[in-house]
């Protein structure tokens, strides 16, 4: 049976790489706290600039962006000059995928057991966290790759000590464990720079290391400390300028995002607006959805009580364990958060039950991979698409309403004129649009209405028509019905319409039509006797 795993392993590998560069959306995040940041700062275009990287208190460190990213975009910007944003959407994708791989097949190699380190690739390699999530630019799926990166280091530190002072190679092994020292302790300030959950996967993990190791090698310790506390004034100094250098209206003495960003989410009534969630949904609901079919292969192990004998498992153990608990102390529990638990989990698994196992296995994988990773939202990114293969539809187009649909990835417009509108709170509750501003800009407009009422759609083409006859509608097909029922006031035309869209936030039981797969762009303009009586109106006020 091995070599046969081997193959699909290969195959994993292959059929990953094709998913990853699919033109899926999974979060708006992916998008608005990585690549729309970095392609206004890189490639001088206007877009979206996300809450965490504005106000008083910006809550999302660009030290992170630059470090991982910023190679990339300043070939591709700087030095290619590329302005075709889905070139540049799928390298950053196979960046991702090609650098966990990597980073993960290190990790094996340090912490696998020879006898089960087939099985263990093999899992990683056909799970569709790996070609979905983990491969998209997620602020999560950093994370992934330093905690991967900072365990090894604790692993190399701790089989540094005790060390044999015969050893003919102690100054090889004094300069190994100085370097890692160094390198531990800068992965790890990083790590908090990028998410300020970051400490939860390392805790436990962290308290091992310093009761074992650091606890009686006080000059490691002090080395690892002064890096840290360096690596850290350097992320809050090149943080600070970053923001300074953009803002004209607000003055930052110093930037700490990570702590802005803890502030932000230790406040329930801010975690409402994104959604609060049971403390059971990590263990309960998101576990299950990573592992799927995995779920049988942690029950055995348990059964057991073996979990892989723990031994050289320790530390990714006391990482699943730290994680876990202290993630679901917070109310807002999204699935991605435990992403980098994945191979950690995994690690634990001695071998694969059966055959019929391994086909749910790859059953279960599949599905995810075409909801998750090649259709889920992906109406959006082959719109811009679209435009993209007509130029002048995203430098001189008008104005897009986009409606019940996730945010549009305004970089993709690579605009430089571009303005972005979008709904208000109002009690936290009833969104509205303050429709003197958006009715002052008639071209390179992008309204994004999220997922408002009709009556509040009604009204914004209404107002938006009133001065301009160049309206472009982008909505699901799954409320077409809801926006046919305004063809009494306007005509509907399709410009541009894509199968490849699931929306997966608007079903309706008591509608069948709400089940329908699509996007559309509709070109909206009043219906003649109607634009009539509106000129009347106007000449009489």
């Amino acid at each position: 049976m091995l070599p046969k795993l081997k193959s699909l392993t290969y195959w994993g590998y292959v059929f990953g790489l094709l998913i990853a560069i699919q033109p899926s959306y999974i979060h708006s995040d992916e998008h608005f706290q990585t690549i729309e940041i970095l392609a206004q700062k890189f490639g001088g275009i206007k877009g979206t600039i996300s809450w965490e990287f504005q106000g008083e208190y910006p809550a999302r460190s660009l030290v992170p962006l630059y470090l991982y990213y910023g190679p990339l975009y300043f070939v591709l910007f700087k030095i290619l000059n590329i302005q075709d944003p889905t070139i540049i959407l799928s390298l950053v994708r196979l960046q991702h995928y090609l650098s966990y791989v990597v980073i993960y097949k290190w990790f094996l190699k340090q912490f696998g057991v020879p006898k089960t380190v087939h099985y263990i690739e093999f899992l990683i390699s056909t799970s569709y966290i790996t070609y979905t999530i983990q491969s998209h630019s997620f602020s999560n799926s950093i994370e992934t790759l330093i905690l991967l990166s900072v365990l090894v280091c604790y692993k190399n530190l701790l089989s540094l000590y005790p060390s044999n002072n015969n050893d003919i190679n102690k100054d090889n092994v004094h300069r190994k464990k100085y370097l890692t020292n160094i390198l531990v302790a800068f992965l790890i300030v990083i790590g908090i720079f990028n998410r300020m959950t970051f400490p939860a996967f390392i805790l436990l993990p962290s308290l091992t290391l310093f009761s074992r190791y650091y606890i009686h090698q006080w000059k490691s310790f002090l080395l690892f400390s002064i890096t840290g506390f360096i690596t850290f004034l350097c992320c809050i100094q090149l943080d600070t300028w970053s923001f300074n250098l953009n803002q004209s209206n607000i003055s930052y003495p110093y930037v700490l995002a990570p702590w802005n960003n803890l502030k932000y989410n230790l406040e329930t009534s801010n975690l409402k607006l994104h959604g609060l969630h049971p403390r059971y949904t990590h263990i309960l609901v998101n576990m299950p959805q990573i592992l799927g079919p995995g779920l049988y292969l942690v029950y055995t192990e348990i059964k057991k009580h073996k979990f892989n004998q723990l031994n050289s498992c320790n530390l990714p153990l006391l990482s699943i364990i730290s994680a876990l608990f202290i993630l679901s102390i917070f109310p807002h529990q999204e699935l991605r958060f435990l992403v980098p638990l994945t191979p950690l989990i995994f690690l634990a698994f001695n071998n694969v039950p059966c055959k019929r196992w391994v086909s749910i296995w790859l059953l279960y994988n599949i599905i995810m991979a075409m909801i998750l990773g090649c259709f889920h939202q992906s109406g959006v990114i082959k719109m811009m698409m679209y435009y993209q293969q007509n130029k002048e539809r995203t430098t001189d187009f008008g104005v897009h309403v986009w409606w019940k649909t996730y945010m549009p990835p305004t970089w993709m417009y690579m605009n430089s004129n571009i303005t972005v509108s979008t709904t208000k709170l109002i009690n936290g509750t009833i969104e509205t649009l303050d429709f003197d501003e958006i009715i002052s800009v008639n071209q390179n407009h992008v309204i994004d209405l999220k997922g408002c009422n009709l009556s509040l759609l009604n009204s914004t083409i209404n107002q938006l028509l009133i001065k301009n006859e160049n309206i472009t509608l982008i909505a699901p097909d799954s409320v077409r019905s809801k926006l046919f029922t305004l063809k009494s006031y306007y005509n509907i035309t399709d410009n541009f319409h894509t199968y490849a869209h699931l929306d997966l936030d608007h079903f309706n039981f008591n509608d069948i039509s709400s089940f329908t797969p699509g996007l559309a762009s509709y070109h909206i303009s009043y219906i003649k006797e109607r634009r009539k009586q509106e000129r009347i109106t106007e000449s009489k006020l």
